[in-house]
């Protein structure tokens, strides 16, 4: 089954640029639990892979952002209990000037 899910917080932290250089339509995501954020206890951080010298030392994962809280509740259940739930960019819309991108998850599991 999948699900589509809109990533928050894609404005702050230099978030924009990373989206703006690297994310593509079937891009891989990382969802990594944040069981540190107060502000949301089921928080779901989304990273995406960023080539390292261009690829020469491979990739690093920078965060752009979080599952939205009214679905993260739900990823969270689902990988807590063991459930394996991956990710790939299903679209964005990341303007020259926008200060916070939209990106859209395909979220499979």
């Amino acid at each position: 089954m999948s699900r589509l899910a809109v990533v928050a917080g894609t404005g702050i932290e230099g978030r924009a640029s990373i989206i703006r250089k690297h994310a593509h339509k079937g891009l891989p995501a990382l969802l990594q639990r944040d069981h540190n954020n107060s502000h949301h206890e089921n928080s779901i951080a989304v990273y995406l892979p960023v080539p390292r010298l261009g690829g020469l030392l491979g990739n690093s994962n920078e965060q752009i952002g979080y599952i939205k809280d009214n679905l993260a509740t739900w990823v969270s259940i689902k990988m807590d209990s063991g459930k394996t739930v991956t990710a790939t960019v299903s679209s964005y819309y990341a303007p020259p000037r926008e200060d916070s991108p939209q990106v859209i998850l395909r979220l499979e599991y």
